[in-house]
This record gives structure tokens, C-alpha cells and sequence, in this order.
């Protein structure tokens, strides 16, 4: 049904690749101010805590943090 609105391109597609900028990456590197630094220890410390209070597959399944 949508099929006539969509249009997908390939960058293999040799039409396509040559329309195609080079890419450009620039890192940027920043620090964290003093409340970060303070809410990131605790959340590293309910992390670790977390872990230590879970076994076996519930350990397993903590993948992100719980706030």
C-alpha cells in the first residue's frame, strides 16, 4: 500500500555512491561538572549494590540501572 511513497537506496548501489559525500567524523571530548560527577558515583553505587543483592538469571537480566 505505501509502496509507491517509499524509495530505498543502497550505498552499494553504484547510482548512489557517487552522489554521496565522504564522511566526515570529528570527536569532541568533554568532562563532567561537579553534580554530574556526584550523580554518576551514585548511580555506579545503586548499580553495584543491585548486583550484589541479585543471583542467577535475575543477575543476568539487570542490564540497565535501576533508578
Amino acid at each position: 500500500m505505501i509502496q509507491p511513497f517509499i524509495l530505498r537506496r543502497l550505498k552499494t548501489d553504484k547510482n548512489i555512491i557517487s552522489d554521496l559525500p565522504d564522511k566526515l567524523e570529528m570527536n569532541s571530548y568533554t568532562t563532567l561538572s561537579n553534580k554530574q560527577v556526584v550523580l554518576y558515583k551514585q548511580l555506579i553505587k545503586k548499580i553495584e549494590e543491585k548486583l550484589r543483592d541479585s543471583e542467577g538469571i535475575e543477575r543476568k537480566g539487570l542490564f540497565y540501572p535501576v533508578l
